[in-house]
């Protein structure tokens, strides 16, 4: 697939995106049976100390940018449990191995298979964030990962609708308390997944397209650049998506139809110009 981006042409973009990009609608309903099955468990029969308050299905698959090739999900559950960052800090663990245990014990009834992965550490963590699983239906023989993260709702229930004229703020209070968490970077990023998906979930489709060729883009660059360094320090997919959703926005006044090869050389550009870029 990298040889075909390349030697595609500028004005045949959209339809690789089309051809090479999409998900299939059986991949869909596999990743959305999956989490189905979680939330239900989660929510009916996972016993622990605490009350599921909702779920929030995040990720790729959450904001509507799945890959063809990326059959992962991230699965954010609020608990009653966490009453602050803090809060979930000391008690994420002990919550992640209750939910493992509980799966472990009860997957038989989920007619999937389950596998529990190693512990996935991210960035400058020291610990991991989620329960990280696969699971494989027995009438299907792609297997669907998993990972799920427990966080502090501290942003209750979101009631504006979202729009692209009108972004839910949360109080100034939510990110003065975030500071004095004193967390390591990213580690109460589950907090604000709602926000995160809805920014990008309600682009259009155009959009998104163009949010997957740049994803596309970076993870066969990515995978040749750690080949030769795997040390090297690389930014997270998401900032990529912000930076694709600023050139949409600043290039086309946010217009539903635009030159999917023109937004792509102009987020290749800014790229180039990364130590000048500050995203927020």
């Amino acid at each position: 697939m990298e040889l075909l981006l390349y030697q595609t042409p500028s004005n045949k973009l959209d339809a690789y995106i089309t051809d090479h990009l999409l998900p299939s609608r059986e991949f869909q309903e596999n990743v959305q049976d999956a989490v189905h099955r979680i939330c239900s468990f989660l929510k009916e029969r996972c016993s622990m100390d605490a009350r599921v308050i909702k779920t929030i299905k995040g990720g790729s698959a959450g904001k509507g940018t799945t890959l063809d090739d990326n059959s992962d999900a991230d699965l954010v559950i609020f608990l009653s449990c966490f009453s602050s960052y803090q809060d979930q800090a000391q008690k994420r663990a002990s919550v992640i191995s209750t939910i493992e245990k509980n799966l472990l014990q009860c997957c038989e009834s989920l007619a999937f298979k389950i596998d529990i992965l190693p512990p996935r550490i991210k960035g400058e963590m020291t610990f991991s964030l989620s329960l990280s699983l696969t699971m494989q239906s027995r009438k299907k023989k792609e297997a669907v990962e998993v990972d799920i993260l427990p966080a502090f709702d501290v942003l209750g229930q979101i009631t504006l609708s979202f729009t692209l004229q009108e972004r839910y703020k949360p109080p100034p209070k939510v990110y003065i308390d975030l500071i004095h968490a004193g967390g390591k970077p990213g580690e109460f990023n589950t907090s604000f997944t709602e926000l995160q998906r809805n920014f990008v979930k309600h682009c259009p489709a155009k959009v998104k397209g163009l949010l997957r060729l740049v994803k596309h883009w970076y993870k066969d660059y990515k995978k040749g650049l750690r080949e030769r360094d795997p040390s090297v320090s690389l930014p997270p997919k998401f900032a990529l998506e912000l930076l694709a959703i600023y050139a949409w926005e600043e290039g086309t006044g946010r217009k539903e139809q635009f030159n999917t090869a023109e937004g792509f050389c102009t987020v290749m550009k800014l790229l180039v110009q990364y130590e000048e870029l500050c995203i927020y």
